[in-house]
């Protein structure tokens, strides 16, 4: 339902509710009754914020996706295209993670980042995240 459409929203004469009745509390700037929080993560699991690039330069690719080690290889995480290349930010916990890019329906690595032979022969990329890397000083 669009803001126009909702009843309460024409009323004239001070703050109310959807019932009509005035309100206690001041009116929120558009006078929706529903307010978001977000919630914050808990401090037991201490993610990192880790940008993925594929540089276009590589292929001239239209579809990129990133899947890794850090959900058991589950999902495909679509990187957005830029200019220059397409990219993502995925949150992962400090230690070793091993992913592939999905590019145009095929598994690839990035020759340019460290690699690892893997159980099925062929080779995926490796990033270490380490938490003494995102302390501030």
């Amino acid at each position: 339902m669009y803001k126009r459409d909702r009843p309460f929203d024409s009323e004239k004469g001070g703050s109310k509710s959807r019932t009509g009745a005035p309100s206690a509390s001041p009116p929120n700037e558009d006078e929706c009754p529903v307010q978001m929080k977000i919630a914050k993560s808990d401090d037991k699991t201490k993610l990192f914020p880790v940008v993925f690039k594929w540089n276009q330069a590589n292929t001239s690719a239209r579809n990129v996706a990133i899947c890794g080690s850090w959900d058991k290889w589950n999902q495909r995480i679509p990187l957005v295209k830029s200019s220059g290349d397409f990219s993502t930010i995925v949150d992962l916990e400090p230690g070793k993670h091993e992913y592939k890019f999905y590019v145009d329906h095929k598994w690839v690595v990035d020759d340019n980042q460290q690699k690892t032979s893997n159980h099925l022969g062929g080779e995926n990329n490796v990033v270490m995240i380490d938490e003494a890397d995102y302390e501030v000083s």
